[in-house]
């Protein structure tokens, strides 16, 4: 009898110790091939230059199990001309939590955590056509889609989120259009709620310094 429940522990243990194991080396064994899905994806999309800390790029599934992790640090998107010098977005740090088990088993997105550390945003309008925030590519081929792989709003997966937190945030906005001007300092903000393609609510609270 004691050997089997040895034999049972030692089995147990083993198992234990593979899942573990599974688990933390997922994340490091793609992650190269993650940030090059993600660069690849921002080149044919955005018309800009991103950068982020490469080496705090954190994709984790064992420290935020069964929900994933996903952390970037120092995320910079600077545009093209005539706004190569302007940066248009940058980040001190980006994390979110996405629930696996709901997304496997109900197809449904459940958003537990998204935390943006200050955040400095500079929206520049040059004239009525030309806006440095104007930067996702206009001439990339979309997929074709039948009609019977076409989705209906209803059809689309709604997202549940729980908590979206942006501290220390900074908008500035400058319009040489219409000579217009404003920045926003120190922003603080906590939203939760649901969203869907047909239908949304966010509880959202915040708060700034000065404007």
């Amino acid at each position: 009898m004691k050997k089997n429940i040895r034999f049972v522990f030692i089995a147990l243990s083993i198992l234990i110790f593979l899942f573990l194991t599974a688990l933390i080396g997922i994340p490091i064994l793609y992650k190269d091939d993650i940030q090059a899905l993600v660069k690849k994806n921002i080149d044919e999309s955005i018309h800009a230059k991103v950068f982020y800390d490469t080496q705090n790029f954190d994709l984790n599934i064992l420290s935020s199990f069964p929900d994933i992790g996903l952390e970037l640090r120092d995320l910079t998107v600077i545009g093209q001309k005539p706004f190569a010098k302007d940066t248009l977005l940058s980040v001190k740090a980006f994390a979110l939590e996405i629930d696996l088990w709901d997304f496997i088993a109900y197809q449904k997105i459940t958003l537990h955590d998204i935390y943006i550390n200050q955040p400095i945003v500079k929206l520049i309008s040059i004239d009525s056509l030309t806006h440095n925030y104007d930067i996702m590519r206009k001439d990339r081929s979309e997929p074709q889609i039948s009609e019977n792989q076409k989705q209906t709003p209803s059809e689309l997966p709604s997202i549940l989120l729980d908590s979206w937190i942006i501290e220390g945030g900074q908008i500035e906005y400058v319009d040489s259009v219409h000579r217009r001007y404003f920045k926003l300092w120190n922003i603080h903000k906590k939203s939760g709620g649901f969203l869907s393609p047909t239908v949304s609510q966010l509880i959202t609270n915040i708060s700034l310094e000065r404007i």
